[in-house]
């Protein structure tokens, strides 16, 4: 698999870390680029590493809707490490939906704010998946 800039994570799994970000309609998976950069692009390992420290992580991420990759940046706190392993195992299956860590981590909730009585209410909430009754 090669994304981003012909970046192959599979010449040297080592050097990276894998993700998924278990969002509760699309199942993303990561891999940081950071051989890639200490190769091509050695200036911006700082910036990179400054996000980490700020709480993001920087990668190429992989989902059903996006398959061969994109670049950008996570929040920590959405992210669990996978292994190398894993990480391949969800490519061979086409970067499947994990509905088990979906259900617990709400990607969207839509809120209406009532101006009169300043009440909120939940329109959508995409664990559910459909309009709030």
């Amino acid at each position: 698999m090669k994304c981003f800039g012909g970046y192959d994570p599979d010449a040297n799994p080592d050097a990276e870390r894998f993700y998924i970000n278990p969002l509760a309609d699309l199942t993303i998976y990561g891999h940081t680029i950071d051989g890639w950069l200490r190769e091509h692009e050695p200036g911006d390992l700082e910036p990179t590493r400054q996000l980490r420290i700020h709480g993001r992580e920087f990668a190429c991420w992989h989902s059903l809707w996006c398959p061969s990759g994109e670049l950008g940046s996570n929040a920590v706190e959405n992210l669990r490490a996978i292994s190398y392993k894993q990480f391949k195992e969800a490519q061979e299956a086409g970067w499947p939906f994990n509905a088990e860590l979906a259900t617990t981590t709400p990607a969207v909730t839509i809120a209406y704010l009532d101006r009169e009585t300043g009440d909120w209410s939940k329109i959508y909430e995409s664990t559910e998946g459909r309009p709030s009754e």
